[in-house]
């Protein structure tokens, strides 16, 4: 148990020692001393998180070894406010010019007097470091259970292999550990499903009672309720099971417990509960106990995104690149491994088996609440008016914020009434890395936004931006998602979007990985395309209404970008050509204005879009082919074709070649009837469906009809459809 706040002293020691290793690079100029002190805060440091690493593993801890755990953390969290402040005073701008050359040797000489006093907290963080270390020299370690692949291959060595007939059973929460041990027989592995409500009654009922009719008819209602709300896990279950078994079966009684749930575990005596929920949690690795106590800020019930999720965590330096992934990847690699330990509950599954949300169970996120609050790593309000009365600093609060210099992620979301000037001192949290606000009463932005140099991740989606300030000198910003109202009629709107367009321009040139533009309805349109830096960096590019002409030469260059939506003018073969050659492309969504020209037959050849496994295109087409051996990784296709055969191309091959895509899985097919005959719409159908008949993956195409009233039948249109 014990083990699951460790993790939090050792998720702050990591973010440390990175810093710390910055800190003594060329770009910050200390003198001797100071270095030397520095290096030894990192190695002490390492030393003492060596230690923590192990704790972590343990489950019960003494009182002393608490108490230098805490002294640890609260420590790491000081030594790293000290180094960001030092940062943060040592990137301030300089004027230029005679002014800007007295402002320089001004700057130098508070620069020194800044150093000193770095200096000298560094001093006293040292003297605190030595002696905690003198405190705590012992420590033993207490291994239990089966829950890694190297206690499995130490065990399987004492195991004969023969043709005895002999068995061995393995259970396990962990994916990976079971199909390990059936090596190489993996199709023994057979994974558990959340229990049926039926299923799930016969168990409750059979530990408590011995069977259901045995149940008291006064308490069937409330059993039912707590049945719901253990949400058919086994262990759950058994857990309140347990529970009320020791109850003398008082209707009361068993209504407490109902209510407890979700209330926090601190409110009920559920020891037992704690101890069996705490297996799962004491085999995760530290940075995995970090992350899953990180989704304690959440309320109940509450449908966490993936993406904002993982942006998060990297916010907060919890997530460390391995094995050559990104940070975004490496943070949803997290996100599946709590999944597959069944710690939190996969939402939103995509084609390609990838949930994109999740939720906490009640039960486990009473306990995660109630260890991050004895941790100090987070702390809660549950009502706006109620004040806090902790001794120790606020790290990370809930609904308010009371310490603005170490805030690092702020997410707004409100249902009532954001002011503007809400947001006025903004710049003042300078540590802040994540910045989400959802709030349709938020207009603009303050000019101080541009000071929150740590910034990664700006998300203004929910928001009714009119003004935006110059966000180019944001340089550390990876993903920005934002609406834009700027009305196409307004006599100033060519300034606002000269000033977006110039600082996208800045950020796609630096570090900007992620860009989603939603145009708001009659907004002016972005020059995106004027860019002069291509956007080496890009891995997604949203923006569905920002129409192309063509497309810029900067696009491309993009050799990492995976996802691409845009409107083009009108689609031509040359502009499939092109988008076809980005080798990293995952998925495409193209939609189309209205075409002026004549349009011509599209086709997608066997060398162009080889990694494809999403394509969208939406608007009028003449036609288009799939050729053989054409995306052969495309799994999910939506397209927008006519039945006229004099106004498309399809009346020579009416399934699009869709038999060649072997891994089709999804199809979805908009037809324009306008002038087509029934018989004609008919005939497209069942020849996409015979297609798609020939398919390993079998897709049942869903089509839909469009302009039906406009189809004709018998020499007449049909009316009405």
């Amino acid at each position: 148990m014990q083990g699951i706040m460790v993790s939090v002293a050792t998720g702050a020691m990591n973010s440390l020692l990175d810093k710390l290793t910055a800190l003594l690079g060329k770009e910050f100029r200390l003198d001797n001393g100071v270095k030397r002190d520095i290096a030894f805060l990192k190695d002490e440091l390492s030393c003492i998180n060596a230690l923590l690493e192990k704790l972590a593993n343990m489950e019960v801890l003494d009182l002393q070894t608490k108490e230098w755990r805490k002294q640890v953390r609260e420590m790491a969290y000081d030594i790293e406010d000290c180094i960001d402040n030092y940062m943060h005073q040592s990137c301030q701008k300089r004027s230029s010019g005679i002014i800007g050359f007295f402002h320089v040797y001004v700057q130098k000489v508070k620069e020194l007097s800044g150093h000193h006093g770095v200096a000298q907290q560094i001093k006293e963080l040292k003297d605190r470091i030595v002696e905690a270390k003198h405190r705590r020299k012992r420590y033993f370690i207490v291994i239990d259970d089966i829950w890694n692949t190297q206690a499995w291959k130490t065990i399987k060595c004492a195991l004969l292999d023969n043709s005895c007939g002999s068995r061995i059973l393995v259970t396990t929460r962990i994916a990976t550990i079971a199909k390990t041990c059936c090596s190489p027989h993996h199709d023994t592995v057979y994974e558990l499903r959340q229990l049926s409500e039926a299923d799930s009654m016969s168990l409750f009922y059979k530990r408590i009672f011995g069977s259901e009719d045995s149940c008291p008819i006064n308490l069937k209602d409330v059993a039912t309720d707590i049945i719901k709300r253990c949400g058919g896990l086994p262990l759950a279950i058994i857990t309140m099971a347990s529970l009320l078994a020791t109850k003398s079966g008082r209707r009361e009684e068993w209504l407490d417990v109902c209510s407890s749930i979700g209330l926090g575990l601190q409110n009920y005596k559920v020891e037992e509960m704690e101890r069996i929920l705490s297996l799962s949690y004491n085999d995760l690795p530290y940075h995995l106990k970090t992350c899953l106590l990180y989704l304690s800020m959440y309320p109940e019930d509450y449908k966490v995104d993936m993406f904002q999720l993982v942006r998060r965590w990297i916010a907060e330096g919890f997530v460390k690149v391995k094995s050559g992934r990104n940070l975004v990847d490496e943070g949803k690699c997290y996100f599946n491994e709590l999944i597959n330990r069944s710690l939190i509950q996969p939402v939103n599954i995509e084609l390609d088996g990838q949930a994109t949300a999740c939720r906490v169970h009640d039960m486990i996120l009473d306990l995660i609440v109630s260890k991050a609050v004895e941790e100090n790593f987070i702390t809660p309000i549950g009502d706006p008016t109620q004040t806090l009365d902790s001794q120790e600093k606020v790290r990370r609060l809930s609904i308010d914020y009371r310490a603005p210099d170490a805030l690092r992620v702020l997410d707004l979301e409100s249902s009532v009434k954001l002011q503007n000037c809400y947001l006025q001192n903004i710049g003042d949290l300078f540590q802040l890395r994540y910045l989400r606000i959802a709030a349709s009463s938020i207009t603009r932005l303050p000019e101080e936004i541009g000071e929150l140099q740590f910034l990664e991740t700006l998300d203004l989606r929910s928001t009714w931006i009119r003004k935006l300030p110059e966000l180019g000198s944001l340089t550390n910003l990876r993903t920005l998602q934002l609406t834009w109202h700027i009305s196409d009629s307004r006599s100033d709107r060519a300034v606002y979007t000269d000033i977006l367009a110039s600082s996208l321009g800045k950020l796609v040139s630096s570090k900007l990985r992620v860009l989603r533009i939603i145009r708001g309805p009659g907004s002016a349109d972005i020059a995106i395309d004027s860019w002069s830096s291509p956007p080496h960096l890009l891995r997604e590019l949203y923006i569905p209404r920002c129409c192309f002409k063509r497309i810029p030469e900067w696009m491309t260059s993009m050799a990492n970008l995976y996802r691409l939506c845009i409107r083009i003018k009108q689609v031509t073969q040359e502009i499939l050509d092109i988008l076809g050659g980005l080798s990293s492309l995952l998925d495409l969504e193209l939609r189309l204005e209205a075409a002026d020209e004549p349009m011509e037959m599209l086709s997608l050849c066997n060398s162009k879009f080889r990694c494809l496994k999403i394509f969208r295109l939406y608007g009028p087409i003449k036609g288009l082919m799939f050729e053989a051996g054409a995306v052969p990784q495309l799994e999910a296709l939506s397209i927008e074709i006519r039945a006229c055969e004099e106004q498309s191309a399809f009346a020579d091959h009416p399934d699009l070649g869709i038999h060649h895509l072997a891994s089709l899985r999804d199809l979805n097919v908009w037809i324009n009837c306008e002038g087509a005959k029934v018989e004609e719409v008919e005939a497209l159908e069942a020849a996409i469906t015979d297609a798609t008949n020939l398919l390993p993956n079998h897709p049942t195409p869903r089509f839909y009809r469009d302009n039906e009233e406009g189809m004709e039948k018998d020499g007449a249109c049909v009316k009405g459809g």
